[in-house]
């Protein structure tokens, strides 16, 4: 019983080590700041998280060309944070990558974020699902 003891009070310090070390490791390197005038995912989408995203054998398709003129023009056009005149200021604490806020009755875009990056649909069509 004196060994399986030991090894359990060793395995509980090296947990305890880990744990008090990994915040400050992880908060080593700050995160940088986005640049909002690089639009990453203009062309294509994001690589592919799992298995399940690869094309299979064959030439994988390309990208869909982009529009010259992009639907909303040239104020839709960015990737960055784009608002409409007389629009409050927006919450500091939005972490996602892109973004659209519309006025239900008249379709007006009161503000987005990469309102044309290709991102992945899933999440935006769950919510469109969860609206009807």
């Amino acid at each position: 019983m004196a060994p399986s003891r030991t090894l359990a009070r060793l395995a509980a310090v090296a947990a305890s080590l880990c744990m008090i070390g990994a915040p400050a490791i992880a908060s080593a390197e700050p995160n940088a700041a986005p640049d909002p005038n690089s639009c990453p995912y203009r062309v294509s989408t994001p690589p592919a998280v799992d298995s399940s995203e690869v094309p299979t054998a064959g030439d994988p398709p390309q990208p869909l060309p982009v529009p010259t003129k992009p639907v909303g023009g040239d104020a839709l056009s960015g990737c960055g944070v784009i608002v409409a005149a007389g629009t409050p200021a927006l919450p500091n604490d939005v972490s996602a990558e892109a973004w659209l806020v519309a006025d239900l009755d008249s379709g007006d875009v009161i503000a987005a974020k990469d309102p044309h990056g290709r991102h992945r649909p899933a999440s935006i069509v769950k919510v469109l699902l969860a609206m009807q």
